[in-house]
């Protein structure tokens, strides 16, 4: 079974992802794409951070990288995507070390440099 549903007769293509799902002790619950903060990838799992908790998918990054919008999610390394409509600031530690502090709270760490962070960033919202 996909964890991601689709409206009836569509192809698997990001303008056509309704929502993906996730697994949360013993139940299987649909994600609203906005509802999304982060994605990590652990192991061949996905971990869904939402504003409402945390999920388990069945699919890898490099498949959920796919079919996501790209002009609202970003791959920023090989185990983090962002969902950029979710970021509220960027804080910048120099030398380095760059954190996103969320909408919900949580704190991303990132080892990007500042420019390669606005090249991912500029590149997934055009």
């Amino acid at each position: 079974m996909s964890n991601i549903l689709l409206a009836k007769n569509e192809t698997l293509a990001p303008e056509n992802v309704r929502f993906l799902l996730g697994s949360t002790r013993n139940r299987i619950v649909p994600i609203r794409l906005e509802a999304i903060t982060t994605i990590e990838a652990v192991g061949g799992f996905a971990v869904v951070h939402t504003v409402g908790g945390r999920f388990i998918l069945r699919e890898t990054l490099t498949t959920l990288e796919k079919v996501l919008p790209g002009s609202t999610f970003a791959r920023m390394n090989h185990s983090l995507i962002l969902n950029i409509s979710q970021i509220e600031e960027l804080q910048v530690l120099g030398a380095g070390g760059n954190h996103f502090q969320m909408k919900d709270g949580r704190i991303v760490a990132l080892t990007l440099h500042l420019r390669e962070m606005e090249s991912l960033l500029h590149h997934a919202t055009n």
